[in-house]
């Protein structure tokens, strides 16, 4: 399988640790956080190699409203959500919702013990719920 990843000595110059806001995300950046290959192949087909963050939130808001891509696009939101502080600011400032699947992104925060991306969810009103209660199937 290919890789959707730039090659080494290809990368733009990154976003993260300047002053400005994060303003876009890329197939390139969806490769650094970690991003499988069928995430990343997904991203390039519905969103390009770039976009900006508010085109996404956008773009997941009116997929959710959708019966087929409705649990899809929540998905994708709550994984960007918990992937760094800055996209999630970016992200939550353009509109995503800080509760999508019951706070998921805040329980994964605490679970990955990053203190910043903790600060900036709950700086948004998220609210703490234990993993184990996020995930846990529902009785029948």
């Amino acid at each position: 399988m290919e890789s959707l990843c730039p090659a080494n000595g290809q990368k733009n110059s990154a976003k993260k640790g300047t002053s400005m806001p994060q303003k876009t995300i890329s197939l390139e950046e969806l490769c650094e956080m970690g991003a499988s290959y069928n995430l990343m192949l997904y991203f390039l087909r519905n969103f390009g190699e770039e976009i900006s963050i508010k085109a996404v939130v956008q773009r997941l808001h009116y997929w959710q409203k959708d019966s087929s891509l409705g649990k899809e696009a929540e998905d994708w939101e709550a994984w960007l959500l918990y992937r760094d502080a800055e996209l999630t600011e970016a992200m939550l400032q353009n509109g995503a919702n800080v509760h999508i699947k019951n706070d998921l992104a805040l329980a994964l925060a605490v679970v990955k013990n990053d203190a910043e991306l903790v600060k900036v969810l709950k700086a948004h009103g998220a609210l703490y719920r234990p993993i184990n209660l996020i995930l846990k199937p529902p009785k029948r």
